[in-house]
């Protein structure tokens, strides 16, 4: 069963981006849109939320629910 909930960091597809985010780069790409007529897919959505925190943490404001590894 999948974990969802109302922060960042409480749904799988974040948790799993969270785990596989290596350089900035990793962080750029996920924000790049290559079809701009689409809509955002919730993975891709979850995946900027997360890109968002990470922004915020580097620029020291750290989501408390930040996982170590980031």
């Amino acid at each position: 069963m999948g974990v969802w909930g109302t922060g960042t960091f409480d749904n799988d597809d974040a948790l799993d981006f969270a785990g596989e985010i290596r350089t900035v780069d990793d962080l750029v790409e996920a924000v790049r849109l290559h079809d701009f007529g689409e809509a955002i897919a919730a993975a891709k959505a979850h995946r900027v939320l997360v890109v968002g925190e990470c922004v915020a943490a580097m620029r020291g404001h750290p989501n408390p629910q930040l996982p170590h590894e980031l």
